[in-house]
């Protein structure tokens, strides 16, 4: 018995060492066999070697994501000599190895957004990253970085040539280092790129369009919260037009606005591959949603469109509503925080109504109330086709008068118009010293804010402080914060100049879509719609039933 003993223990320690090894191996190679149907064991153990099992089997557990491939004995090896590699250069220039860099190193993505990081330990990172055959996402978002930085950015984006993602958002990217990126071969091989939050202007508008232009593999480029304004979105217009590869394009929180969203839109009417467009919280107003009325007349690739928070009054959702019933390929819009009433929301619904050739399938308008109707045809059109829509049913406003309430989101400062001509409008044809003494109420040798403010009061235009504000930094020439009658008549003179300097230089781009005002009969002088003609503005886009005499529909207005 005692020697039956001994020898079942020293089996028992045979076995549990033998255990032992088979962890330790399978730590070592990084991942275990998976469970495979039965289907799946008969094929391989019959007709494949051990090796193409196991290659079956690391396929079979990376379709479920409970592994990576990048955990194998292959590059075990490699992951350990690069963690050395940034250890020994973090002790050289002195910082602290980052325990979560470690952790990702030999991992496709590598991620350190919003870590607040020293220029010397992004240089550590990019050191250690050049070279990486397997890296595939680099995330350096939140890190402030110089042109310095920058360089070794591109020394990785040269030499990884599987990086396919690249992410530098509010890294603080000043113009010299967007235009060396930019210029950078590796950049061409991207296919996911974000610049958010750089506040990128027009001077580098140039190396962004021609980056745009020579990317053919990039497929979703991010250039939100940056600061874009007219000569930056020609150039971005441009390249839209020309790109043939990007599907998502993000222009929210920039400066596009006037001139600036006439040429992006122009861009997108040419364009023939973008399905997802992002202009949200941005200025198109009346002579934007023109344009981009004209560009879904022509567009047939996009499926989503953001315009929420773009100053979409009444009068410019009524153009906008034009291009939309023609366009056949749209799928998602969103007007969301624009200031339309609830009956322009039901003119709208019932413009999709009676265009059963629309693809439209959801609507978003967030923080904007509807009526009755809205809701009565909204739920046709969801027994008919499926259509959804979103909305508020009411908002925490106080209590006023619907006369009030009407006058108040019917006025010119809504409408997108630049303070100097709104003031000017209402001089009419009166003489500049008689429009001087209607406004000086106490007839005193100056005019002050208040008293021009009381002007747009009376004439119906509320408007806020920061409008007075620029009128006044326009008249005032002493700065003296009141505007005398020799400063009055020089604004005035320096007014009809810019006048005649715009009719000289032919700008058709503003001049093509700021005519569709007279289009839609609206009062040159308010700039008001009257809402029981707005449903006959849509009359040209909207007859397509058979006339009387049983001819054809009639053909859509362009």
């Amino acid at each position: 018995m005692g020697w039956i003993t001994v020898k079942m223990d020293k089996i028992k320690s045979i076995m549990i060492k033998k255990t032992k090894r088979d962890v330790a191996d399978k730590e070592e190679i990084g991942f275990s066999l998976p469970r495979l149907k039965t289907s799946d064991k008969f094929h391989v153990a019959f007709s494949r070697s051990d090796t193409e099992f196991l290659t079956v089997a690391v396929k079979k557990r990376t379709s479920q994501k409970i592994v990576s491939v990048w955990q194998t004995r292959a590059n075990a090896k490699e992951t350990g000599r690069r963690r050395n590699y940034y250890t020994k250069i973090c002790e050289k220039v002195k910082v602290i190895p980052i325990r979560r860099v470690m952790g990702q190193i030999g991992a496709p993505r590598m991620s350190v957004r919003d870590h607040c990081l020293r220029p010397k330990e992004i240089r550590t990172i990019c050191k250690m990253l050049r070279g990486d055959g397997y890296l595939d996402i680099l995330d350096l978002s939140g890190n402030l970085m110089s042109s310095r930085e920058c360089r070794y950015v591109q020394e990785v984006l040269v030499s990884t040539p599987k990086l396919t993602t690249l992410a530098l958002d509010d890294c603080g990217l000043d113009n010299e280092t967007l235009d060396g990126l930019c210029k950078c071969p590796g950049v061409l091989q991207l296919k996911h790129l974000s610049l958010a939050g750089n506040r990128i202007q027009d001077k580098t508008g140039g190396s962004i369009a021609a980056m745009l232009q020579g990317c053919k593999a990039l497929r979703h480029f991010n250039l939100s919260r940056n600061a874009f304004e007219t000569d930056g979105c020609k150039m971005l217009g441009q390249a839209i037009e020309e790109n043939r590869s990007i599907k998502e394009l993000d222009l929210s929180w920039n400066h596009i606005r006037g001139r600036g969203s006439i040429y992006i839109s122009r861009g997108i009417q040419c364009n023939t591959c973008i399905t997802d467009l992002n202009l949200a919280w941005n200025g198109f107003g009346f002579e934007g949603c023109s344009a981009m009325s004209e560009a879904l007349r022509h567009n047939t690739t996009l499926t989503k469109l953001n315009m929420a928070c773009n100053r979409v009054h009444p009068p410019a959702m009524l153009e906008l509503t034009r291009g939309l019933c023609v366009n056949k390929c749209l799928l998602v819009l969103d007007l969301s925080n624009n200031p339309i009433t609830p009956i322009y929301t039901t003119i709208l619904i019932n413009a999709i109504k009676k265009s059963p050739e629309m693809s439209l399938q959801l609507l978003r308008l967030e923080k904007i109330v509807v009526d009755k109707p809205f809701v009565d045809t909204l739920n046709e059109l969801k027994d008919q086709r499926g259509f959804e829509a979103v909305y508020e049913l009411a908002l925490p406003v106080k209590s006023i008068s619907e006369d009030k309430m009407r006058k108040e989101i019917q006025a010119p400062s809504v409408f997108n118009m630049d303070p100097l001509k709104l003031l000017y409008m209402l001089k009419e044809k009166n003489r500049a010293q008689d429009f001087f003494r209607r406004i000086n109420k106490d007839n005193d040798d100056s005019v002050s804010p208040e008293e021009i403010k009381q002007l747009f009061k009376e004439s119906g235009v509320p408007v806020s402080d920061m409008v007075i504000d620029k009128i006044v930094n326009f008249l005032d020439e002493d700065g003296d914060g009141h505007i005398d009658m020799r400063e009055f008549l020089a604004g005035d003179k320096k007014m009809r100049k810019m006048s005649r300097d715009t009719r000289k230089s032919g700008d058709e781009d503003m001049n093509k879509y700021s005519r569709s005002f007279r289009k839609g009969n609206i009062d040159p002088m308010t700039f008001r719609l009257k809402v029981s003609n707005a449903p006959n503005l849509l009359s040209p886009v909207l007859s397509r039933e058979s006339s009387p005499n049983g001819e054809s529909p009639r053909k859509l207005s362009s």
